[in-house]
């Protein structure tokens, strides 16, 4: 769409002022994108780190599960399940930078223990529980650093592809049109000038009007 620019030096003016706007929204969005940036990296690293804290819970909590399984059989699970207290429960705790909402903090809060000792003979299923609850708790840390990340990443880029668009294309326009605009001014000033001095020779020729100098 071509730009609306206002005839003569209202026009250049008008040109200076977005121009001016452009270049200032430029710097607002570079400052956030570096923000962004650091804190991308950061999240992304702890992502991977929580990923491998819950893939190895979930690893440990298989292998006690099979163990309590083979020694125990499955029904030992879900008399366990009937003395849980309550679900669990993950509670987030939002921070904000740039503008933009994404997980800080999480925590799992879990029900009691389940005492085990009256419902198998051995220490298998006891170990089985311990380890399911860390594996959920590592989940919980896991799935809000992920989210964390995904939130930060998604705005960088969208960041970044804002702050391209009004480097590479609306102030490269602007200068553009502002040029051009200039041109014609300093085309229009020579063209008045030129015929104020052929008016100014007809009339000195004339012998009538004072000389303009």
């Amino acid at each position: 769409m071509p730009l609306r620019v206002p005839q003569g030096r209202t026009g250049r003016l008008w040109l200076r002022e977005r121009l001016a706007v452009a270049e200032r929204a430029a710097d607002v969005l570079e400052q956030k994108r570096r923000v962004l940036l650091e804190e991308s990296r950061r999240l992304l690293h702890l992502a991977e780190e929580t990923r491998g804290t819950w893939e190895d819970a979930c690893r440990l909590a298989e292998t006690w599960h099979l163990r309590a399984a083979l020694v125990g059989g499955e029904d030992q699970f879900d008399a366990a399940a009937a003395y849980v207290g309550g679900p669990a429960e993950a509670r987030i705790v939002w921070r904000s930078s740039m503008g933009l909402s994404y997980p800080g903090d999480a925590e799992c809060l879990l029900p009691d223990a389940v005492s085990v000792a009256g419902i198998a003979d051995t220490a298998a299923l006891h170990y089985a529980v311990a380890a399911q609850r860390a594996a959920l708790v590592a989940a919980v840390a896991h799935g809000a650093a992920q989210r964390a990340a995904d939130l930060v990443t998604n705005e960088l880029e969208a960041t970044t592809r804002r702050l391209r668009a009004i480097e590479r294309r609306w102030i490269p326009r602007l200068e553009t049109a502002l040029r051009e605009v200039g041109k014609r001014l300093d085309e229009r000033e020579r063209e008045d000038a030129v015929r104020a001095r052929w008016a100014q020779e007809r009339l000195e020729a004339a012998g009538r009007g004072p000389s303009l100098g």
